[in-house]
């Protein structure tokens, strides 16, 4: 034979995970995926009924970026500082200074929560606290969980360095008794409501405890740089626009009204703080200038005596126009120098060089020195007396007009420090949202279903992928068995229910297509036995052997249905009948064959069942009571089918196989492998026997056809 031209192995086809092969295995694994969708979204909603929800604290503020920075130099009143990065109120909002205040105040180095039953416990707490302020009385007799309304106030509380971070177990004994206990049960300490008890380092002050005696508090003490840590990853800071000055200060906790204390604390620790900073920098800014004006004294009182000096020497000396107006021009650079000379010292002792503030007035010196050296040539064409005159005038000048705006900032720092204001504005203060930011119940609900539906079909993929299975009549042609027929996939309420259900018009004429076939496949059978088996459980071969034989009893056939499984036959339910006499009690000589034959609902069908389950099924069939018993039925019914294990499970198929005149194997449809069918096959041929044909079933129909909108729609 052309090897071109055969089929590839069945094996590298299931490999191939086609559009259509993919969605015939979702409609195969249907119910499987519905189950995960719906276990999903259970999840999900139990998820949001159990999880505490979460409260989100909001406020905001606004950065005035005037900082108290005096400028010396007049020209430049009116005009704004540039703003500092957000980024820089933002690490100043969130330091440790100021969030350490608030773990102070709020004592948030301590965690006091009581003990609640796994799963469910918050929950409940939380349902009785939304309807009663009184303690929930102890259920399940459970006495060691709180179940809401307890309340328990520690007034302080100080532990040794081993136990910070440990959880300790405080119980409340009595209405104003309690048991302070490590994690492992080792008591700790014993006192008294609204009595300080200590023992050793480890110290306890309870100033209020409700709680039913016997319940349990767990305490946990941090480090105050833990706790202080703990709260800043907490903090979200965010500028609302870019460099507009104001931020938004959120945070989240399970207690609304903790979560905005909490917040309101910072936003006026961080005023507080802004306050000190501004008072220190206006006093920096004032020491600086009180010791540079007794400098500037100097230097006003030497021009003064020089220029006296001078005059005195040279006597009156004549000034023309322009000399004047070189003299007022360069008056007034020296005093902007100097003005920013002394303004560059100040801003040394809070900027770095690199800070955008020192750069702009370096680079307005260098524009200032620039028209300096101008004016300096130009004062260097008069003659030398005037240049002298100039120059000491010039002093004097300068030297004045920078003492006298010097003392005029003095004073005015002296106001603002007496009456120093922060630069941060509260806009809204600390309030709580009234709904919980989370969880958020309709978007975790649609993504758990979400979820569902990618788990699900991810599953489904991954098992098709898998899959090994034959799918086609060529993958069991090409192992050497005729393919009789091929049964579509039926519903399982018409398979498993009464006999008397009707069958589906497409299931019911494949079956007479397959009884059509075994007519011709037994016309060289040595009798009328037909025994039907699979490879593996769940192939589906007692509902083909039922199915087969109501076809045949329809049609005239009188035939006998023997359930050979004794190990795990379930005829007598799905034909609903007794399950006793059936064939283990023949072969044991407990009963006749009469007594054991029972009727079916279907004229000219009966059936053997199984019996009750023996302990030696092989060594019965084995015997010669089964032969006798099958040659003796052979005369009664015209056709006699046993349903028998899988082979690859038991022997009994390969034993009653030896007593058959036609065997029949069913395979369902991408769940037998081509090993498993080979392994069948070895195991007929090691006993001198083999298979006459097989039976693909559950095949299920092609996606976007007419039948699958058929099966879909029924």
């Amino acid at each position: 034979m052309d090897q071109s031209h055969q089929s590839p192995p069945a094996a590298a086809q299931a490999a191939d995970i086609g559009f259509a092969r993919y969605c015939a295995a979702l409609w195969r694994h249907r119910r499987s995926l519905l189950a995960c969708v719906a276990l999903c979204t259970l999840l999900g909603v139990a998820y949001t009924q159990l999880a505490a929800p979460r409260y989100q604290a909001v406020a905001t503020v606004q950065i005035e970026y005037q900082r108290g920075i005096v400028r010396l130099d007049e020209s430049d009143n009116g005009r704004p500082l540039p703003p500092p990065e957000a980024i820089t109120e933002m690490q100043l909002l969130t330091s440790r200074r100021v969030v350490g205040e608030v773990v102070d105040a709020e004592g948030l180095d301590l965690s006091v929560t009581p003990r609640r039953l796994p799963l469910l416990g918050d929950w409940l707490a939380r349902r009785h606290e939304r309807t009663s302020d009184a303690v929930a009385p102890p259920r399940f007799g459970l006495a060691r969980f709180g179940w809401g309304g307890e309340q328990l106030a520690i007034a302080s509380l100080n532990v040794p360095a081993a136990l910070y971070g440990q959880p300790l177990i405080l119980t409340a004994e009595a209405p104003d008794r309690f048991l302070l206990s490590d994690a492992q049960g080792k008591r700790l300490l014993e006192g008294r409501l609204g009595q300080p008890a200590s023992a050793g380092e480890l110290q306890l002050d309870i100033a209020q405890l409700h709680a039913y005696p016997g319940t349990e508090f767990i305490l946990v003490k941090q480090r105050r740089g833990v706790a202080i840590q703990a709260l800043q990853e907490r903090l979200m800071v965010s500028e609302r626009g870019k460099r507009s000055g104001i931020l938004s200060i959120k945070l989240q906790g399970t207690d609304a009204q903790q979560a905005q204390r909490i917040l309101r604390g910072i936003t006026e620790a961080y005023v507080r703080q802004d306050v000190t900073r501004n008072a220190d920098e206006s006093t920096q800014q004032l020491a600086f200038l009180s010791q540079e004006l007794p400098r500037v004294n100097q230097r006003l009182s030497a021009g003064r005596q020089a220029l006296d000096g001078y005059q005195r020497q040279r006597g009156s000396i004549a000034i023309g126009a322009e000399g004047r107006s070189l003299l007022r021009q360069a008056v007034e650079l020296d005093g902007q120098l100097s003005a920013l000379e002394m303004e560059r010292l100040g801003l040394a002792l809070r900027f770095t060089t690199t800070h955008p503030l020192y750069q702009t007035l370096l680079a307005r010196r260098q524009v200032l020195n620039r028209e300096r050296q101008v004016l300096q040539r130009r004062l260097g064409q008069l003659p030398q007396t005037q240049q002298e005159v100039l120059r000491l005038q010039r002093e004097v000048e300068a030297a004045d007009k920078v003492y006298a705006l010097i003392s005029k900032r003095i004073q005015e720092l002296s106001v603002v420090r007496a009456g120093t204001v922060s630069d941060v504005r509260i806009i809204d203060s600390a309030y709580t949202q009234i709904a919980p930011v989370y969880p958020k119940k309709p978007l975790l609900i649609l993504s758990a279903l979400l979820f569902g539906c990618l788990a699900g079909a991810a599953w489904v993929y991954l098992r098709a992928s898998l899959e090994r299975g034959i799918e086609d009549a060529e993958g069991l042609e090409n192992l050497g068995l005729p393919v009789l027929a091929q049964l579509p996939l039926a519903p399982g309420r018409q398979l498993g229910g009464p006999l008397q259900t009707p069958l589906d018009s497409g299931y019911q004429e494949a079956l007479r297509i397959l009884r059509t076939s075994l007519a011709f496949a037994r016309t060289e059978a040595r009798n009328d036995l037909l025994l039907i088996t699979s490879a593996s459980p769940a192939a589906g071969k007692s509902s083909v052997a039922v199915q087969l034989a109501r076809v045949l009893a329809e049609g005239g056939t009188r035939v006998l249905l023997v359930d050979a499984d004794l190990r795990r036959g379930r005829l007598h339910r799905r034909l609903q009948l007794a399950r006793r006499p059936g064939l283990a009690e023949v072969l044991a000589g407990l009963a006749t064959p009469e007594q054991a034959i029972q009727p079916t609902a279907i004229p000219g069908l009966d059936c053997l069942v199984g019996g009750i389950r023996p302990p030696n099924p092989a060594e019965l069939l084995m015997s010669a009571r089964c032969t006798e018993l099958l040659r003796g039925l052979q005369q009664d019914y015209e056709l006699i089918i046993l349903d028998t294990p899988p082979v690859l499970a038991v022997t009994d198929a390969v034993l009653l196989a030896a007593q058959a005149g036609t065997c029949l194997l069913v395979s369902r449809h991408g769940c037998n492998t081509a090993k498993e069918i080979e392994a069948t096959q070895r195991q007929f041929a090691h006993s001198g026997l083999a298979l006459q044909g097989a039976v693909l079933n559950a095949v299920p129909p092609p996606p976007f056809t007419r039948a699958a909108l058929g099966v879909l729609t029924g």
